[in-house]
């Protein structure tokens, strides 16, 4: 398995600098640990498929883009995700400069955040248009109702962090910290990552990668609620929900979440990292759950039988994800499975 940060840049153009590590990548790997309880997963469709780097919702489809930044992969229903557009710039296959993080689709264009203050353009059909000059670097870029929202996670950034936009012209900063800003830089490093995606109407909601298990519901205004999420640890995880010195192990801290999809009242979040019981004392396993909420409450629990990275779809009675190995897994909903604060 390989642990890494995505490259940090010390500037918004220039090089990167040394980071240490923090997010697993897991390609195409077996489970780290296996439940005993009983899982209603099903394998639905299967490989081959290649490792994804970063994914983007639709109100029909669910768009993936590979781990090279090379095509986007759309995927429907419970079939494969299939390769749809092919991103070009001159006539040739596009050559990044930086590699993407995340991206969306906005106004029949899709938009790609580098980790720079330009997001780069492309026409429906996956050929280079050009760019979109941004008042801060971005890490993230998603989009929520009629508005763009962009989130920088480079430790050497000052806040504002958040930004939004109805035009992708005129920027407003969004103050809302969901950064230790007191915290070192080598410390920001592991406590600016979130999951960001979108919320209700024109909001997004953001889950730290690590740091405490909750879920923040940010409004353009920057109102924020606020909802725990169900999620079991060890004891000593539990402490470490941000950088502390002499813990430089990724698989220490607390880890709630790795992916989020939000569909008016109802949330459903998959568990990163967590402590399971098991008859030989807690194992630790990654992606096997995933939580549905409703009105903030939690409501019910999927068990997936492999670890799962991207949620496809869901509704009230199942969860469709992409799995680690690269099949599409379909769980259904059971009884909901509380935290627990294992010794």
């Amino acid at each position: 398995m390989t642990y890494f940060l995505f490259p940090f840049r010390s500037d918004r153009r220039s090089t990167p600098v040394p980071t240490i590590p923090l997010v697993q990548v897991v390609r195409r790997a077996s489970l780290i640990a296996t439940v005993t309880a009983a899982a209603a997963a099903v394998t639905v469709a299967a490989l081959p498929l290649p490792a994804f780097r970063a994914i983007s919702r639709s109100s029909n489809d669910v768009w993936l883009l590979d781990e090279f930044g090379r095509a986007l992969y759309r995927q429907s229903g419970m079939s494969s995700p299939q390769s749809v557009v092919s991103l070009k710039a001159g006539g040739v296959p596009n050559r990044w400069a930086h590699p993407p993080r995340a991206f969306t689709s906005w106004h029949r264009e899709w938009l790609f955040a580098t980790g720079t203050d330009e997001l780069a353009r492309f026409d429906e059909r996956g050929v280079f248009k050009g760019t979109i000059h941004l008042p801060e670097a971005a890490s993230s870029v998603v989009t929520a109702g009629g508005s763009l929202w962009i989130y920088n996670f480079l430790p050497s950034a000052k806040p504002p962090r958040l930004w939004t936009t109805t035009d992708a012209i005129h920027f407003e900063p969004v103050n809302v910290s969901l950064v230790n800003e007191q915290l070192a830089v080598i410390a920001k490093v592991i406590d600016a990552q979130a999951v960001i995606v979108p919320g209700v109407g024109e909001g997004i909601a953001a889950v730290k990668l690590v740091g405490p298990p909750r879920i923040v519901y940010i409004s353009p205004n920057a109102k924020t609620d606020i909802v725990d999420l169900a999620y079991s640890r060890r004891k000593f995880r539990s402490k470490l929900v941000e950088y502390a010195v002499g813990h430089n192990d990724p698989e220490e801290y607390s880890s709630p979440a790795c992916d989020v999809l939000i569909r008016g009242i109802e949330t459903v979040v998959i568990r990163n990292r967590e402590d399971v019981p098991s008859r030989n004392g807690p194992i630790t396993v990654v992606g096997l759950h995933a939580d549905r909420y409703v009105n903030g409450q939690q409501v019910a629990t999927a068990t997936f039988r492999e670890s799962v990275r991207w949620i496809l779809a869901a509704d009230s009675h199942r969860v469709v994800a992409l799995s680690l190995s690269g099949g599409v897994l379909s769980s259904e909903f059971g009884p909901p499975l509380r935290s627990e604060i294992l010794p």
